[in-house]
């Protein structure tokens, strides 16, 4: 665990450091720059670029190390002394805790610095968000819808962070294995918005407030991640029947 957190610190900390600075520049101006209906609007408003990247940003800095290990025959080399599929086993599973907890800090600290830090919000009015999901605890009780949401984001980032893993185990184009998380969730919502049903869109998932209320129900919430899983399932399943190998 010391030795994969050593290889992992300094991806973690840099995507730390960076999506917190990303997100709070943007709710800084944001809450600047538009009239906000309620205090945590300016982190739902200012989040937009951050949760437009949220694949890539969550599965990017980790996977390509998995990559450059099978590519470098690392995972032949350490299989002499630990078995090849628990290695890979607690790899991933590293990497994926790993991306949620930069996810869970990026977005939670960033509502903290929303709520705390001396911000010139020009609110209108307090919003009604009677007929949104949990809306009456975004307006009461922020920093528990906040917590809760931000570890529902970063739960997300590990199934992306996962479906990266596969790629990286078998892909032999490091751009795929890069954006091949990003490539499905942009394609995802494309055709969800084409089908009208952008409410099971996995955007929608990890966007609060993304669309019409009425349209919306918590359940809805994990169909996107459902389907997440479900193209994870069925790429490591084509890999594997393809002997290890796609030509990507």
């Amino acid at each position: 665990m010391s030795q994969m957190w050593k290889e992992y610190k300094t991806p973690f900390l840099l995507t730390v450091l960076i999506g917190l600075l990303i997100n709070c520049v943007s709710i800084y101006f944001v809450s600047n720059s538009y009239t906000l209906q309620y205090e945590m609007d300016a982190w739902v408003q200012g989040s937009g670029l951050m949760d437009f990247v949220f694949p890539l940003f969550a599965s990017a800095p980790f996977v390509w190390i998995l990559f450059y290990k099978y590519k470098n025959d690392f995972i032949k080399y350490i299989s002499l002394r630990i078995s090849e599929k628990e290695f890979v086993i607690k790899e991933i599973a590293f990497m994926c805790m790993l991306s949620g907890m930069s996810i869970v800090i990026i977005y939670f600290v960033s509502l903290l610095v929303t709520l705390f830090a001396p911000f010139n919000f020009f609110l209108v009015n307090e919003g009604d968000l009677s007929t949104h999901l949990f809306g009456e605890m975004q307006i009461k009780r922020p920093i528990v819808f906040g917590f809760l949401y931000s570890l529902f984001k970063g739960a997300i980032a590990s199934l992306f962070t996962l479906f990266g893993a596969v790629f990286a185990m078998h892909a032999k184009n490091l751009f795929v294995v890069l954006f091949a998380p990003f490539l499905y969730a942009f394609i995802e919502n494309f055709v969800t918005g084409i089908l009208r049903i952008p409410q099971f869109s996995i955007y929608t998932s990890f966007i609060v407030n993304r669309i019409d209320p009425k349209s919306m129900e918590v359940i809805y919430l994990f169909v996107g991640p459902a389907v997440l899983m479900l193209a994870i399932f069925i790429t490591w399943k084509k890999y594997r029947s393809n002997e290890g190998h796609m030509n990507v």
